[in-house]
C-alpha cells in the first residue's frame, strides 16, 4: 500500500508505471461494486419481489459431497443465504475435505491452544 501511495503521488515516478496502477486499481475496485450490487439486487429481490409459493416442503437430502461451485446466485435462488447443506457430518469426498478437517490432531489444537 505504501508502495502504490508513493509511486501515485510522486511526480517523479514514470507516468506510466503510474498509469498501470491507476489501471491496476479501477479493476480492483470493480469486485466489491459487483457484491455490493449483488447484495442490495438480492436483498430487494428477497424482500420485495413476490414469488409463487409452492407448499411442498422440499425436506433437505443428505448431501454427501459438493459439487464443483458456479455461480453463487443460480444455485440458491430465492433465499439470501446458501443454506442448503444443514450438516458436515455425511461429507466423505475429496473437495469437501479441504474444509474439513480433525483439528484435534492439528499442531494449533495440541500445543498452542490448551495453554
Amino acid at each position: 500500500m505504501i508502495m502504490v501511495g508513493e509511486v501515485i503521488f510522486q511526480n517523479t515516478s514514470p507516468r506510466i508505471l503510474r498509469f498501470t496502477f491507476y489501471a491496476l486499481l479501477l479493476l480492483g475496485s470493480l469486485t466489491p461494486l459487483y457484491e455490493i450490487n449483488r447484495s442490495v439486487y438480492r436483498t430487494y429481490e428477497y424482500y420485495f419481489v413476490p414469488k409463487e409459493t409452492d407448499c411442498s416442503c422440499d425436506v433437505p437430502l443428505r448431501v454427501t459431497h459438493l459439487e464443483q461451485g458456479g455461480a453463487p446466485e443460480l444455485e440458491h435462488p430465492d433465499t439470501l443465504v446458501a443454506d442448503e447443506i444443514r450438516t458436515l457430518q455425511y461429507m466423505d469426498d475429496k473437495l469437501s475435505k479441504n474444509f474439513i478437517a480433525n483439528v484435534r490432531q492439528s499442531l494449533y489444537y495440541r500445543y498452542i491452544s490448551s495453554r
